[in-house]
């Protein structure tokens, strides 16, 4: 029995019959499960001879993973490539991975870079099938298929052949046979002989290890006698740079690629030409290298180009970033300190307001204390007078007219007056309270009663009316508003179902607010920057022949306060006489 063991080549692929035990003892080669990279002088330069070795197994030259190689790890499994396929991105994988992706139903398989999550998917590079990976390929009529390379995230279509006929990526390969080359691990053999035997040399020029024999035979010809032919170790120690490449046909395994079809843009082998090229256009592969390689120069110093703007582009960007960092760390500092200055002129400002609605507080408190008081004593009088008049006119006598002098005096005392309605002020609202009753002066606990209020001038030739408001309070209670807004006197018309209540018309009196027209300060003695002829309507006075009030000194009121009229609230109205002027120095 025979069977193909089909196994990956440096530059390509080979197919390599195996015989069974059974037949006989032939040369064997066996891929074993390990990280390892095996060399054999088939690898750089294959022998065409298909006689039959009869000798004993040949030795593997096993070549350990290098460490500081990272570079040559296959990104989705980690470990080194075989058979690195090259995608339309640039970017490499196994072989064996990219058909474990296939297998997965093309599913994506993203790399550690969360970036890759971000890709668009539809803003894909695409590539057509063939047998090379080509996009020249001939494509069939079978249903589009694509996989996200697993590092970018580009979507790229699969060729028909499946993800087998991406080009191998021969520049990395030749990159991990210089590494094996070059490791101190790998066990070379001679590339000539054809047996396995190891080498102790190599030819700098020809690229070629030789055993002790092979090295002799070959410094002994006339073309190769003046080669530089040195010992593994010492080449190894100057770095192995020159291999022999020799790139395989995929369909072909036997024959190297040296044709390049222009029809195609492909490079095929010998047999490709007859078989799948016949009446192309081709030409020898180096021949058109040197054509492709003028415009892969080209392309390759535009890019350079690219990369160099590029980063004077990014140089320029990190520029701009630090000084907009530091642009915004200047503002950031300045909005902190305005910020602070602010909120403690607030808190200043704060305590001020508080300590004004303290002030007023109490001037209010103490103006309801004094009217209170003045309100007990008229209630004290006309209750004593109430006692006085029913004694009196329970004795039912003639001697009542011998006190009619005393009627003046109750007539005093039991008028009604308004003083919320004498001292108004233009532009301050004006509440007034209306309670009904009935015939017999009791009072009504329900709404509902038709009131209506007017505001007349009483000056002659003014007929102009003030707007009143009139709201029912539904507990017998009607409240009447309403805002001057001219000075003079004025009269107020209440009706209740059309008919005037009584005491209507009420009188009523409108004045301007009196501004200050002094200084609101603490001392005039800091107002006026230490005047002595200033003087201050607090009539406080410093010694030292000062006409002015001071800090701490008699009459001071003890807080800020107005110089032309003493009074201690900033928004008050001037309580100074017409007749009395005041010169700020």
């Amino acid at each position: 029995m025979m069977d193909i063991d089909r196994i990956s080549y440096i530059f390509g692929s080979f197919a390599r019959r195996r015989q069974s035990q059974e037949v006989g003892v032939a040369k064997r080669r066996s891929i074993e499960p390990t990280k390892k990279v095996f060399h054999d002088r088939s690898k750089s330069t294959p022998h065409q001879s298909k006689k039959t070795v009869t000798t004993s197994p040949r030795a593997k030259s096993i070549v350990g993973f290098p460490v500081d190689e990272g570079k040559f790890k296959c990104p989705m499994c980690r470990r080194q490539y075989e058979d690195p396929r090259v995608l339309p991105c640039l970017h490499t994988f196994c072989l064996r991975c990219l058909q474990e992706l296939e297998k997965r139903g093309f599913s994506t398989w993203y790399d550690d870079d969360p970036e890759v999550l971000k890709t668009n998917s539809t803003d894909s590079r695409k590539a057509s099938s063939g047998g090379s990976g080509y996009a020249s390929d001939k494509r069939d009529d079978s249903p589009c298929r694509s996989v996200c390379c697993p590092t970018c995230g580009s979507r790229t279509e699969v060729p028909p052949g499946g993800v087998s006929s991406f080009p191998p990526n021969y520049t990395l390969q030749h990159k991990i046979v210089l590494a094996t080359l070059n490791s101190q691990s790998t066990h070379l053999l001679c590339d000539l002989c054809p047996s396995d035997v190891s080498a102790i040399s190599r030819c700098m020029e020809c690229a070629v290890s030789f055993c002790v024999h092979c090295e002799e035979v070959h410094l002994r010809q006339k073309t190769s006698s003046e080669h530089e032919v040195l010992t593994l170790q010492r080449a190894r120690e100057r770095g192995i740079t020159k291999v022999r490449r020799q790139i395989m046909c995929l369909k072909h395994p036997d024959l190297e690629l040296s044709v390049f079809c222009s029809t195609c843009f492909q490079v095929v082998c010998r047999d490709c030409v007859s078989v799948s090229h016949r009446g192309h256009t081709c030409e020898p592969i180096s021949r058109a290298a040197k054509l492709h390689f003028s415009k892969l120069r080209l392309a390759a110093d535009r890019a350079k180009s690219v990369v160099e703007e590029s980063a004077v582009a990014a140089h320029r960007l990190s520029t701009t970033s630090k000084k907009i960092e530091a642009q915004c760390n200047k503002v950031q500092t300045e909005v902190e300190k305005f910020i602070e200055e602010y909120i403690k002129s607030v808190e200043e400002h704060k305590v001020s307001l508080l300590e004004q609605i303290r002030q007023v507080r109490e001037e209010k408190l103490q103006s309801i204390s004094r009217e209170k008081l003045r309100l007990q004593k008229r209630i004290k009088d006309a209750r004593d007078i109430a006692y006085f008049l029913d004694d009196l006119l329970s004795d039912g006598t003639e001697n009542l007219i011998s006190i009619s002098f005393l009627l003046l005096h109750l007539r005093e005392v039991l008028r009604i007056l308004f003083p919320g309605l004498q001292n108004l002020r233009i532009g301050r609202k004006v509440e007034v309270l209306l309670e009904t009753r009935d015939h017999n002066e009791t009072p009504i606990d329900r709404g509902g009663e038709h009131v209506t209020a007017e505001i007349r001038h009483r000056d002659a030739g003014v007929s102009k009316s003030l707007a009143v408001n009139v709201q029912d309070r539904r507990d017998g209670t009607y409240g009447i508003s309403f805002v001057p807004d001219v000075a003079g006197k004025l009269a107020l018309n209440v009706c209740v179902k059309g008919q005037a209540i009584k005491g209507s018309p009420f009188p009523l009196t409108v004045r301007t607010i009196k501004p200050h027209h002094g200084t609101f300060h603490c001392c005039s003695f800091c107002s006026s920057g230490g005047n002595k002829d200033a003087t201050c309507g607090c009539e406080g006075r410093m010694p030292g022949g000062y006409k002015g009030c001071g800090h701490g000194h008699e009459g001071h009121p003890g807080r800020r306060h107005w110089s032309c009229c003493g009074n201690v609230l900033e928004h008050s109205e001037c309580v100074r006489s017409n007749s009395q002027y005041q010169f700020t120095l």
